[in-house]
């Protein structure tokens, strides 16, 4: 109902599926993973795939030398398709461009059944937060770890673009979905 009032909709929500190879305690060990996602951006009426990587974030030390993330330590090993939800904390626009980047997450998993929370770098237009909770296979029943992921942008399409019938359609389209956020 915002986005038809003109308001800004600070919300993103998708499906993604993909694998976590991680055994990391206290800073040794191994941390893997991998996830392609699609999601819906109201606020923009934007469609976006993302490819979702962990084990690649490198973060400098305030000298600029490397440095290690200790952030990431647990178990967590499988397969998984899940929901995510996730909300703008600023002034927006919350759009695929800005979803891009480092998510600092911690997730678990009790047999089947798994889910996140986690916290985005901050950007010009503010910070996201969210969650995901779905379902996946692995040889460990129980779960728990804290990981990077980082979200990279592969493709965007904006729903009202083509101002023609095309995008009357998109547009329309965009503020159908945009009611059920």
């Amino acid at each position: 109902m915002a986005k038809l009032n003109g308001d800004s909709v600070l919300k993103a929500e998708g499906v993604s599926t993909g694998g976590t190879l991680q055994v990391m305690i206290a800073g040794w060990g191994l941390n893997l993973g991998a996830e392609t996602g699609i999601y819906f951006f109201p606020d923009t009426c934007e469609i976006a795939v993302y490819s979702i990587k962990a084990g690649v974030v490198k973060k400098l030390d305030p000298n600029g030398g490397p440095a290690t993330i200790a952030f990431e330590n647990g178990v967590n090993i499988g397969l998984s398709a899940q929901f995510e939800a996730a909300e703008l904390v600023g002034k927006g626009p919350a759009s695929a461009d800005s979803f891009a980047g480092n998510f600092y997450t911690v997730q678990g998993g009790f047999k089947i059944v798994g889910g996140s929370i986690y916290k985005g770098d901050s950007g010009p237009g503010g910070t996201w937060y969210g969650g995901t909770g779905g379902v996946g296979v692995g040889p460990v029943p129980i779960q728990v770890g804290t990981i990077v992921w980082n979200y990279q942008l592969i493709k965007s399409i904006k729903l009202d673009k083509d101002p023609g019938l095309i995008g009357t359609v998109g547009w329309c389209y965009c503020l159908e979905l945009a009611l059920l956020m």
